[in-house]
């Protein structure tokens, strides 16, 4: 065995790259602690693909060994053998922890730098117990460096040790609070607090985003001051923390929170800065109901872009105004901007307010199809006789694009009333109109099913029944079996098998009996349905039914469901008709009989799936055999 190993190791000597790769193969597995120098030193080969294989062997060999033998190159000059050793020992996880711990020892700043790093990736408590021992490190980069590390992993433990390097330089101090930030706790936050009265930009930044971070009402007071101070250097980052605070509270809360905070400082964020905090500071306008900046908000409805508007939009709403008159004031002014009526009429409609009606249908006669489409959005229920007439009206709209959108008003309304119309739409000459009423027409059957779907199971339009029992598919109950019976014998194949469907939703006792029929049924769409359902009703006291049925066809898509329907069933009788078909040349149908066997499971199934992989060829076969023996094992 020593011969053939050490014939291996001169192999990687060899000038042919194919010799290389394969003795490179053949070493990395473990047990070849031998190999593992040699293999190190194929870190360095030229040829790049050939180096890689030595790191993949060196991964598989896996040992402890493997890292200290790595370990050193974190120290090379060579970026590509330094990042394969990193690599190699994140790769290892705690194996590697004992050989990085040395290199953080090294007298090298830079391998100290590149052993913290690597150890980020290893996520062990070996990993947080090798680095606490770094934070006091007297290279600034490697502290701060290890210190953002143990924040990111949060673990508790570890806050005294970073709040003892707060005082250091201002680098690693903005890396300890980031770091107290994210693990939190009480500790954290008051070591966060004291550096609150540090007069540098850069750590009040810092102490802002630890704020934000550990999100605690407890450092509201705080943000208000800084704010208040340096609203103009700072006046983004601290509105940021603060929504990160309110995100986890409730609303009365937040609403007792801003009271306090001075709303100029939001007004200007609101105006300018990035869109995130801008739209942060929105949201928390939404909350001051003691002193609500309405008329503020309504300015930001022709705002240029599109997610202020929405944001100012919710933000009015969520204040609840009594007064309207500055939202019907935009509406009834020539001089508003499309935009900013949009979000008027959107406002409206969220206010569900019974004067609010009237505004909003006065859009619905409008020329401007922009419009419209927002009114349609904005209506809301109940709707007078007028209102109706009008999106009746719109329902025949020559422009295609209303239709479709007065129907999904309809659809939203779930008003009754309007039924004739939105079947007179299912027949629309585009498919988008189609589509949304073939939507409305489901949603108001099924609210109003006692006045609406009875009527339709038994029209005579083809397309009138078919939603009507589609509307049943998935929520059928055992009072309209009958009616739903009555589809079994529809002319409609589709219908049929709809009808089967629904039966099988509406109750296995009755269904199973009535659906017996369609096994004989012309279509083979209707009879593969029917066959189906017997599975999914679990119906074993049908077994001797199917086997009839399965001993008078050869159609191979019916025989290939009858093996899954009698998997599902899961009856040990079920296995003697499903393993003749582990035989068949048709591999189609073997993979069938393979998972209703093993959906039934068992000592027998078991059996019947191991003598036939015994005596199988085709390979895919034999690991869908294999596949199937395993989840049998483990399920025992």
């Amino acid at each position: 065995m020593e011969e053939t190993i050490s014939d291996l190791i001169n192999k990687l000597d060899d000038p042919d790259e194919a010799v290389k790769l394969s003795a490179i193969e053949e070493l990395g597995y473990p047990g070849m602690e031998n190999a593992i120098i040699p293999l190190v030193y194929t870190l360095r080969d030229n040829i790049r693909f050939v180096a890689e294989a030595a790191a993949d062997a060196l991964i598989r060999i896996g040992t402890e060994e493997v890292a200290e033998a790595v370990s050193p190159l974190l120290a090379t000059e060579e970026t590509a053998l330094r990042n394969d050793a990193a690599e190699i020992m994140a790769q290892l996880k705690e194996k590697a922890v004992p050989a990085l711990m040395m290199s953080l020892r090294n007298e090298n700043h830079d391998v100290r730098q590149f052993a913290v790093d690597t150890l980020s990736q290893i996520n062990s408590p070996e990993t947080v117990a090798a680095l606490v021992g770094t934070v006091n490190d007297p290279n600034e980069n490697v502290a701060a460096g290890t210190i953002d590390i143990l924040g990111d992993q949060g673990d508790e433990s570890v806050v005294s040790q970073i709040v003892e390097q707060i005082n250091r330089s201002e680098w690693v101090k903005g890396a300890c609070l980031r770091a107290l930030g994210k693990i939190g706790g009480d500790q954290a936050l008051e070591a966060i607090l004291g550096q609150a009265k540090d007069s540098n930009p850069l750590v009040l930044l810092s102490v802002v985003q630890a704020l934000g971070q550990i999100a605690r009402p407890d450092g509201i007071p705080m943000l208000l001051s800084i704010l208040a101070k340096q609203s103009q250097l700072l006046g983004e980052e601290v509105i940021n923390a603060l929504e990160a605070i309110f995100f986890q509270q409730t609303k009365e809360q937040r609403s007792e929170y801003v009271k306090d905070i001075p709303p100029d400082p939001l007004y200007a964020a609101a105006q300018s800065g990035k869109l995130n905090t801008r739209l942060n500071t929105i949201k928390l306008l939404g909350d001051f109901q003691h002193n609500p900046p309405f008329d503020f908000l309504i300015q930001l409805y022709s705002d240029e872009a599109p997610e202020i508007r929405r944001a100012a939009m919710h933000a009015v709403v969520n204040l609840k105004p009594k007064n309207l008159d500055p939202v019907t004031t935009i509406l009834d002014s020539s001089d508003s901007s499309m935009e900013s009526k949009a979000a008027a009429l959107d406002t409206l409609g969220r206010m569900r307010r019974p004067e609010c009606i009237q505004y909003i249908s006065d859009f619905l006669d409008l020329e401007d199809i922009t419009l419209q489409r927002v009114a349609l959005n904005a209506l809301y229920a109940p709707l007078d006789k007028r209102v109706q007439q009008k999106l009746k009206n719109l329902l025949s709209s020559p422009i295609s694009e209303i239709r479709t959108h007065a129907l999904i008003a309809v659809n939203r309304l779930k008003d009754v009333s309007l039924m004739d119309e939105v079947i007179t739409r299912l027949h629309d000459e585009d498919e988008d109109v189609r589509s949304a009423a073939d939507e409305a027409y489901v949603t108001i059957a099924w609210e109003n099913k006692d006045i609406s779907i009875s009527p339709f199971l038994n029209s005579f339009d083809q397309e009138e029944r078919r939603l009507a029992f589609q509307c049943f598919s998935e929520r059928a109950n055992s009072e309209i079996i009958p009616q739903l019976s009555k589809g079994l014998k529809d002319p409609d194949s589709k219908i049929r098998v709809i009808a089967i469907k629904a039966l099988v939703n509406a109750g296995p006792d009755e269904a199973e009996g009535i659906i017996a029929d369609m096994l004989h049924d012309a279509d083979d769409d209707v009879v593969a349905t029917a066959i189906w359902a017997y599975g999914e009703l679990k119906a074993g006291n049908s077994i001797h039914l199917l086997k009839q049925f399965l001993a008078g066809t050869n159609n191979s898509r019916l025989i290939y469901q009858m093996l899954l329907t009698l998997g599902n069933i899961g009856a040990s009788e079920s296995i003697p008709l499903i393993q003749p078909y582990l035989q068949q040349d048709d591999t189609y149908l073997k993979f069938a009989a393979i998972e209703g066997l093993q959906k039934i499971g068992g000592k027998a199934a078991f059996e019947a799936l191991d003598d036939a992989y015994s005596s199988e060829e085709d390979f895919e076969v034999m690991e869908a055999l294999e596949e199937a023996i395993e989840r049998i094992q483990n399920e025992e």
